[in-house]
């Protein structure tokens, strides 16, 4: 009797440690599950092997410093290899004996890989292609995911695969009015200072122009005029039908904001010795610049996508970008840079586990003192951008972020339209852009793909609200 007592004792002893451990393992999930939520480390298994990557060489970006470093301080068994993928103007169908790799030629050859990184602005031609793996089925029940990343990125990023997610962006780049500090002092005149509008700076440059001292430099240059008419928001096709926006009376001020920038240019001719503008301001031979900070330094740059390169002699600074009197609170839209996953690789669970893994708060952060700004909805995640870039280290660089809202450029814009500037927006569609339209159809047939497939290529469900920091 005693003996059975003592037996269903131990048996109650071992059922109550028993139940005790597992309520202590489920509370340790609950606390580990409610650190991700908020955003801390995701407590996935390391993952291991060799991944293929193309990289978007013109992006401006580093395979080592902007992915393999982060991704390999998460994953130390992971082995990162780059394939290079060269960015070209359109109509340029060169190839040679061993032809380099574009985009097109990804999608055509049916490249294998397990990762794509790429700007924004190649993403209507792969999208469409058939060359990437759709990413809804990862994402849709990745509640993390959408806690924490900015939804308007994720929101461009379908806009521009009409609803599916064929690449999911990582960072994106920062833009500011750059100026030469050294030559304002000369001159005597007055810096210039954050918020200022398109027609105060406009002022400002007439004013460096007609001064004496100014010699054979030049008061102003705009490499993209395209990023303050994205501050517009206006679009390249209309929402309602798809066609070309042509008789949009928006498309009006374009063409009176870009006679005024030019106008202002022709103040002050400028030899073109340097193939680049950005090249100009770093020899001192332009007082100011606005433009990106990150962009393509291959031998395919050109001024509308190259990175900004600052005086080597000649002390500069930087504000924030300049902005339109009626959308004071309004910078251009972002580029963004995107990770996706070819149809052809045979790893697409931890690959995306990677992409994962870049969109974790310590790569973003890293990310981000490299100076590549983290699409976190929190602005903290920013808070010691570029000290780790030769360029911004010890510099304030709260400018790159001082509006609020962001503006918005057509699913549809590419590279090719970044290439041809505002021909893009002319009212009636200039021939230029009426030749782009007709180059990026064959280039999706010979990747059997028609554009009759992708109905109304503009609607209005694709194209995004401008919207606060915080997505409201």
């Amino acid at each position: 009797m005693n003996g059975k007592k003592g037996e269903g004792m131990k048996t109650s002893m071992r059922g109550g440690w028993r139940t005790a451990f597992l309520a202590l393992v489920a509370s340790m999930l609950v606390f580990v599950t409610a650190c991700s939520d908020k955003g801390g480390p995701r407590r996935e298994p390391a993952i291991e092997g060799k991944f293929l990557v193309i990289w978007d060489a013109g992006s401006g970006l580093s395979f080592q410093h902007h992915l393999e470093g982060p991704i390999k301080a998460r994953h130390p068994g992971v082995e990162l290899r780059d394939l290079q993928m060269e960015r070209k103007e359109w109509k340029d169908d060169s190839v040679g004996p061993n032809p380099p790799l574009t985009m097109y030629r990804a999608a055509e050859w049916e490249t294998e890989a397990d990762l794509i990184m790429f700007e924004s602005v190649l993403a209507p031609f792969l999208f469409k292609s058939g060359y990437l793996e759709p990413l809804d089925r990862f994402v849709q029940s990745d509640a993390e995911l959408y806690a924490n990343l900015d939804g308007r990125a994720l929101d461009y990023a379908r806009a521009q695969g009409y609803g599916t997610l064929y690449g999911i962006p990582f960072g994106k780049n920062v833009y500011a009015l750059y100026y030469n500090k050294t030559l304002f002092d000369e001159l005597g005149m007055p810096h210039p200072v954050n918020g200022m509008t398109w027609d105060e700076v406009f002022g400002l440059a007439e004013r460096i122009a007609v001064h004496e001292g100014l010699g054979e430099r030049a008061a102003f240059r705009f490499p993209d005029v395209n990023l303050a008419i994205s501050q517009l928001g206006i679009p390249v096709f209309d929402p309602a039908t798809g066609e070309i926006d042509a008789d949009n009376p928006e498309r009006e001020r374009v063409r009176l904001f870009v006679e005024r920038v030019y106008e202002v240019e022709s103040l002050t001719p400028l030899g073109r010795n340097f193939t680049l503008l950005f090249s100009h301001f770093a020899a001192g031979r332009i007082a100011m610049i606005p433009g990106r900070f990150i962009g393509d330094n291959t031998s395919w740059a050109k001024d509308h996508t190259t990175w900004a390169l600052m005086p080597y002699k000649d002390e500069w600074g930087f504000v924030s970008f300049p902005v339109h009197a009626d959308r004071p609170r309004t910078g251009p839209a972002p580029a963004y840079y995107y990770l996706g996953i070819p149809k052809t690789s045979t790893r697409k669970e931890e690959a995306y586990r990677l992409i994962r893994t870049m969109l974790e708060e310590e790569a973003q952060r890293e990310n981000s003192r490299r100076a590549v700004a983290s699409v976190w909805r929190d602005p903290a995640v920013n808070d010691r951008f570029g000290e780790l870039d030769s360029s911004l280290s010890g510099r304030d660089t709260s400018p790159f972020f001082h509006h609020p809202e962001q503006g918005m450029l057509d699913p549809e814009y590419d590279l090719d339209m970044q290439y041809i500037g505002t021909d893009t927006y002319w009212p009636g569609g200039s021939p230029t852009f009426l030749d782009l339209m007709e180059y990026r159809r064959q280039q999706l047939e010979k990747v059997g793909v028609s554009i009759d497939e992708w109905p109304g290529r503009a609607k209005a469900d694709r194209w995004p609200a401008l919207e606060s920091e915080d997505g409201d």
